[in-house]
């Protein structure tokens, strides 16, 4: 949602994604009931065949129902940062949950490149992601780096980096949770001067998914 931010609100923003994320995957993890995954040592060719014949039920499905396990309850991760930005901030954050055919298109494209040699938890980052559009980004984005650094070095469970690719520049911030279990979620960073190109990036990389045939997946 478009706004000016300070860099205090930015402070405040990252500590409750943070605190919030921490605590619901961590009450997610204890009442889990079934296989846990190591999502930074498991990577997507470990879940994933990689025949390109395999267009049903390509995802093991045990992989399968710990993603759906996880988002059972993530409306109500989304409503509680919701809720505490707005009431300790005033700031409307808003946000989306990735839905499921989105999923198994990331999946289904990663799954051919390079093997599928990609860690799970650097790639299914975003199941909840956030999105702040601030004029002036780039003339702070500096002093949240360096914010940054300082909560890793108090073991805080971040990941942050500038992201461009072709025409989208932009900065992102991944809360990982409290181990390396649980997947994480995103906040990404745009200047409004890169946003309406950073729209059309996303746009055009959308597109890209239409190649894919109907999935069938079970019970459907």
């Amino acid at each position: 949602m478009r706004h000016t931010y300070t860099f205090t609100n930015y402070c405040s923003i990252i500590e409750i994604l943070y605190e919030e994320h921490k605590k619901h995957s961590g009450k997610w993890l204890a009442n889990l009931s079934g296989d846990y995954y190591n999502l930074k040592k498991k990577q997507v060719r470990h879940v994933c065949s990689h025949e390109p014949e395999d267009i049903d039920n390509f995802i093991d499905k045990s992989f399968l129902d710990y993603i759906d396990s996880y988002k059972t309850n993530l409306t109500d991760l989304y409503a509680n940062i919701v809720y505490r930005i707005n009431k300790e901030t005033g700031i409307v954050l808003t946000g989306r949950i990735k839905n499921d055919d989105s999923i198994l298109l990331k999946l289904h494209r990663k799954r051919f490149e390079d093997g599928g040699k990609f860690p799970l938890n650097k790639y299914l980052n975003d199941l909840l992601g956030f999105r702040i559009i601030d004029e002036g980004l780039n003339l702070k984005v500096n002093q949240i780096k360096d914010y940054l650094n300082s909560l890793k070095e108090q073991k805080w469970r971040i990941m942050h980096k500038y992201r461009k690719n072709g025409e989208y520049k932009g900065y992102h911030i991944y809360f990982m949770g409290p181990n390396s279990r649980s997947f994480p979620i995103e906040l990404q960073l745009w200047d409004v001067e890169n946003e309406r190109d950073n729209l059309t990036s996303h746009e055009q990389y959308k597109k890209s998914y239409t190649y894919w045939p109907k999935i069938y997946r079970e019970g459907e």
